[in-house]
């Protein structure tokens, strides 16, 4: 991918006389707890060098947190675990094969960084620091490796938890929700172009074509520090997850995302297709996709609400308006993008 980045200031031991019995109430309510209600994950990852460039730097990754197998192009409803599940698509720039380096440090750190942390602490905050640390692990390869400096990457990751998906997003690869036959784009790009758009000097139209179009303000491994941008969604019953690079989303609308992830006869169907036609239409830049399907009666029944309001939280922001309590509920309406 071929991107400048612009950075901008956004704003003890117990004796055994002191234990005590356990009544038989509480022998009761204990046998009375019922476990957890199974949410269950199916997903399907596929990338493409595309048509024009010689070496592809973008990395996926879809693993269970649990479990101690390699990350895999596919999961095959599985149970999500304590720890969840992970999906990451991370778009790489820089020369010398460089760009390469800096999206696989991102998807293996965050795996390695989520897999060893804490399960008390809380999903969001395990995300956001993660992601932190695998910038910082990026950002210090690229200053003590000459042939690796200023390489970077984008990432956006999902990590599946209680029901809930939380949306890390750095840079201007995309996050989708897709529930029943609607489609919204979770994740706001982190672009010079968005930033315009935001502040009413550019108008979505006018920004297709507009020569900044690849500017983007902040990327893995570009600097010490990186703001995450983290939205939670309560999954529903068929919902699906889309994480693509801008080689797809560049080249593919959301309604044709929606209509191939709906009608496919599988989520490895679903993938190449939109792969395929991403390449149809040029394929200048490497091509990244992955669909995730939800079910299980750990889920709240299918909704047909198509603006998605009550499953959207934004947790942190990296622009400054979208703090505005106002704009939070324009984030949550299709209309909006």
């Amino acid at each position: 991918m071929v991107k400048a980045v612009y950075t901008v200031l956004i704003g003890g031991n117990v004796s055994s006389n002191s234990r005590r019995s356990v009544s038989s109430s509480e022998k009761k309510t204990r046998q009375l707890k019922k476990p957890p209600l199974d949410v269950k994950v199916s997903a399907y990852g596929c990338t493409d060098v595309g048509l024009v460039r010689t070496n592809n730097e973008d990395n996926f990754l879809l693993v269970d947190l649990s479990s101690n197998s390699e990350p895999t192009e596919e999961i095959n409803n599985r149970k999500v675990s304590k720890r969840g599940s992970l999906l990451v698509v991370s778009d790489g720039m820089g020369g010398a094969q460089a760009g390469e380096v800096a999206s696989h440090m991102a998807v293996t750190v965050l795996r390695t960084e989520l897999k060893k942390a804490p399960t008390s602490k809380p999903a969001a905050d395990q995300l956001t620091e993660g992601v932190q640390r695998a910038n910082y692990l990026i950002w210090n390869e690229s200053q003590n490796n000459p042939s690796k400096a200023g390489m970077g990457a984008t990432l956006t990751a999902a990590l599946i938890r209680d029901g809930k998906a939380y949306i890390a997003e750095v840079g201007d690869s995309r996050a989708y929700l897709i529930r029943s036959d609607s489609i919204l784009q979770v994740t706001v790009d982190q672009s010079l172009v968005e930033l315009l758009i935001l502040a009413g000097e550019l108008t979505r139209e006018e920004a297709e074509n507009a020569p900044i179009r690849n500017v983007i303000l902040q990327a893995m491994g570009t600097q010490p520090e990186i703001k995450v941008a983290l939205t939670s969604i309560s999954l529903r019953q068929n919902d699906y997850l889309l994480l693509c690079s801008d080689g797809l989303s560049n080249k593919v609308t959301e309604a044709e995302m929606l209509r191939f992830t709906l009608k496919a006869s599988s989520l490895e169907m679903a993938c190449k297709q939109l792969v395929e036609l991403a390449k149809r239409r040029g394929g200048e830049d490497n091509i990244t996709v992955i669909i995730a399907a939800f079910e299980g009666e750990g889920l709240a029944p299918e909704s047909n609400d198509p603006q998605f309001r009550n499953s959207i939280k934004i947790v942190s922001s990296f622009y400054p308006i979208e703090e505005d309590s106002s704009k939070a509920q324009s984030f949550a309406d299709p209309g909006f993008f």
